[in-house]
């Protein structure tokens, strides 16, 4: 489950509300691919909140799930 928060949306696979502080709110972010007969943790319980007038960067080695990140964020 996870939550973003820009703007005041309904959708049926994301859930959008207007926040006070937070531009960007993400909380407990998952995301699992399947590797053969197991299981791969991209993502694992992430959770964040970017403010009005922040700058911000995502930073990490190829394959740590930064376009993952920004993907579910997105809403892809």
């Amino acid at each position: 489950m996870f939550v973003i928060r820009p703007v005041a949306i309904n959708l049926p696979a994301l859930q959008f509300t207007v926040s006070d502080q937070a531009i960007l709110q993400a909380v407990n972010l998952t995301k699992i691919y399947r590797s053969g007969d197991r299981d791969l943790a991209v993502l694992d319980d992430v959770s964040f909140d970017i403010e009005q007038k922040a700058t911000c960067a995502i930073v990490g080695p190829s394959g740590s799930g930064k376009t993952t990140l920004l993907g579910l964020c997105a809403g892809l």
